[in-house]
């Protein structure tokens, strides 16, 4: 995987991935993202598939835990 960026989740850190393959170059994981991050002790690992990246974004601005 290729670290894209970091971001807040609910005020914890995650790290934004790719996969970098030759499938990319036929559109299979073009627009996927793994998005790893631990709250409350747990690892969560969010997949997510958008051509547009503010779809991704919606996604993880959305996630929230009491």
């Amino acid at each position: 995987p290729i670290v894209e960026k970091r971001i807040l989740i609910d005020g914890s850190e995650a790290i934004v991935t790719h996969t970098q393959s030759d499938y990319e170059l036929e559109g299979a994981t073009k627009y996927e993202k793994d998005t790893v991050f631990i709250k409350n002790g747990n690892l969560f690992e969010v997949r997510t598939r958008f051509s547009e990246y503010s779809n991704h974004e919606r996604v993880w601005d959305t996630l929230k835990f009491k």
